[in-house]
């Protein structure tokens, strides 16, 4: 059906008022028969009327489906259609997570709320991307201060590591894998991102953190390429083993990281799932379980006493039953607690 005329060929008919043939319902100029709405009814494209949405009765045009193309998956929620576009990849990544954690793989009914997507960027994406950036700093301000090129050290010599959390994230990472093998065998993917919650939050706040002065190069070029080495496979590990769930966001920073290691597969999804061949201390990821409640806890006393964090305690004092807990506390894992005794 015809709908009227371009808009420059409108402007000039409007010029040459004598050319019209003005329509017999309504006087008006530039109104002609052939492009009346009320004879011929509204063009699917055209604006709704103020106050009326696009499904009013009085429209005689057929509503339409979304217009919903290859790149871009549609979602019945609430009654509602939600069209997500595929090209905006790590919001889709998001979005997955999301799913994934909902009572829909459990083939229960879901509330979506756009907010629980945006809690798994903030919580999840972005601290991850926080670590990764990180990395990349570091391992650049060793080539700027004139050293060598970082090239990560072999996987098997940094399991040899003496430092605590050295072990103790090599063993974490190892659960990482061992953990969602396990839950994938058994379809439990609901159970995947709370544990990567809680994996990610712990490199960001306990590796990183405190690490910062060897991942700075502050206690020598040496301990600091162990360090930056062993942040780099915990990295690679995890983005090889979080793919299927995360498949644009991994291969995003698995090409950046592909770069400075020979042998490596052109995308992350030709790459095998990772194995847990690596070494799994339970005694030592126990042990940073323990210096975390601690750590805490002092936090709160800090607080309480308006102490700030970065003011050294004369003592700390820890009670507790089990001889092994204060074992912890006081010898493995003393160098990260603050105080001065």
């Amino acid at each position: 059906m015809y709908y009227g005329e371009g808009q420059g060929d409108l402007k000039d008919n409007v010029k040459k008022r004598g050319s019209h043939h003005v329509a017999s319902i309504a006087n008006k100029i530039g109104h002609t028969r052939e492009n009346c709405w009320k004879l011929h009814g509204r063009p699917p494209n055209a604006r709704p009327l103020r106050g009326q949405n696009h499904d009013t009765s009085s429209q005689k045009s057929v509503e339409e489906k979304p217009d919903v193309s290859t790149s871009s998956i549609v979602l019945l929620l609430n009654n509602q259609t939600w069209v997500f576009d595929l090209s905006a990849s790590n919001h889709l990544d998001a979005l997955r997570l999301y799913l994934i954690n909902s009572p829909v793989v459990r083939a229960e009914s879901l509330n979506f709320k756009k907010e629980g997507v945006y809690t798994v960027v903030k919580d999840v994406f972005l601290p991850w991307y926080n670590a990764y950036r990180f990395l990349i700093q570091n391992a650049k301000r060793l080539e700027a201060e004139g050293f060598s090129v970082f090239t990560p050290l072999d996987r098997t010599l940094l399991q040899n590591s003496s430092n605590v959390l050295d072990q103790w994230i090599n063993s974490a990472t190892e659960s990482l894998v061992h953990f969602v093998r396990r839950e994938m065998n058994a379809y439990r993917l609901y159970t995947v991102v709370p544990y990567l919650l809680r994996f990610i939050d712990n490199l960001t706040n306990i590796y990183v953190r405190f690490n910062r002065k060897r991942l700075k190069g502050r206690t020598g070029e040496e301990d600091c390429r162990i360090s930056l080495s062993t942040l780099y496979h915990v990295l690679l590990t995890t983005c090889i083993a979080m793919a299927p769930f995360t498949p644009f966001f991994t291969e995003t920073l698995f090409q950046n990281l592909r770069k400075v290691s020979n042998g490596l597969d052109e995308s992350i999804h030709h790459c095998a799932f990772p194995s847990t061949s690596g070494k799994r201390d339970e005694r030592i990821e126990q042990s940073v379980t323990r210096m975390m409640t601690v750590i805490d806890l002092a936090r709160n006393i800090r607080e309480q006493n308006n102490k700030p964090l970065k003011t050294p305690l004369r003592e700390m004092i820890v009670v507790h039953p089990d001889a092994e807990f204060l074992e912890d506390i006081t010898v493995k894992l003393k160098e990260i607690i603050r105080t001065k005794d």
